[in-house]
């Protein structure tokens, strides 16, 4: 299965994560398959880098049950002659050199299998490294696979990547071991880096606007009107020769003076000394003192239900409080 990942993301370039499982080679499953796993993984690679001007950032990921040892994948230089007739080459414009020197790959699994050499092959022609042993957390290359009853461990999970992504992958863990299964996950880290944006440019404050209370009088409403008509900074030829921003500030200023200077405030609001005070009820506080006086009328009498069902109660929890005490 394979999966795009945009270079939105953070990454370089187009990324086609391939998630794979691959049969062992001795499985049943091998013959009802048209064309072998590695053929096709290496056929896919070939079209995906076909459709792209630049070649494109490829990663497989998954179980290829291919035991490879320590023997070199695509870092290292390849005899293309030797390579398995099953595995389709790549046209030289599509192949990859590594931007810098890889460090070498370890892996505990010191064995090697038909189907490793072959993974092997399809890595070289591909230009793709392995991750397992390369991290700083996967030096000693941890095998993945172990059998249930603990015997015998493999290295066959792998995560393979083109060169030019190689310098991006900062760790590979191998976790520990899943209850009920004989693999272990893999947790690969790629570092990403999105585009910065600029930052928007800062709104310039508004200036507060006090408010006022005041109780307006037909007096003090036709005061207020001639000292408008009056202001020489708010007629018309002024404010318009005046910038937009300065034309508002010096408008806001002065109506804000003539209404301080000719409406009288208004004393502040009282403090509301009980703020979820609620108004008296007379129904309610008789409602409540009824259903106390019933309840505790239940409590003495040792017939009510209540009373008994409390005694029950006290019969089951006493004993426990008094060993707990």
């Amino acid at each position: 299965m394979w999966l795009h990942l945009s270079p939105t993301i953070g990454l370089p370039r187009p990324l086609y994560l391939c998630l794979c499982y691959l049969p062992p080679a001795t499985s049943t499953h091998h013959t009802h398959l048209p064309i072998p796993p590695l053929s096709a993984i290496a056929s896919d690679i070939h079209h995906l880098s076909s459709i792209h001007q630049t070649p494109p950032d490829i990663l497989l990921a998954g179980d290829f049950n291919a035991r490879t040892a320590n023997l070199p994948d695509g870092a290292a230089p390849y005899d293309h002659t030797a390579l398995s007739p099953l595995i389709p080459q790549l046209p030289p414009d599509l192949r990859h050199s590594p931007p810098s020197p890889l460090p070498p790959r370890l892996n505990s699994d010191k064995t090697i299998n038909p189907q490793g050499r072959e993974f092997l092959q399809l890595l070289c022609e591909a230009s793709l490294a392995i991750a397992n042993g390369r991290t700083p957390s996967d030096r000693p290359g941890a095998c993945t696979c172990g059998n249930i009853n603990g015997r015998g461990t493999s290295t066959v999970d792998h995560f393979a990547s083109s060169l030019p992504l190689f310098p991006l992958i900062t760790d590979l863990i191998v976790l520990p071991h899943v209850p009920e299964s004989d693999h272990r996950h893999l947790l690969l880290s790629i570092r990403c880096t999105l585009p910065t944006s600029p930052p928007p440019p800062a709104a310039s404050p508004s200036p507060s606007i006090p408010r006022f209370r005041y109780s307006p009088t037909p007096d003090s409403i036709k005061a207020y009107q001639a000292a408008l008509a009056a202001d020489p900074d708010l007629s018309p030829t002024h404010l318009s020769s005046l910038p937009p921003n300065e034309a508002a500030t010096t408008l806001q200023q002065r109506l804000l003076h003539h209404i301080s200077t000719l409406y009288p405030p208004l004393p502040p609001p009282r403090p509301n000394r009980h703020p979820n005070h609620q108004r008296h009820q007379p129904w309610f506080d008789q409602e409540c003192k009824e259903t106390r006086r019933r309840y505790r009328a239940a409590l003495q009498d040792p017939t009510s239900h209540l009373a008994h069902h409390l005694s029950i109660q006290y019969k089951k929890t006493h004993p426990h409080q008094e060993s707990r005490l």
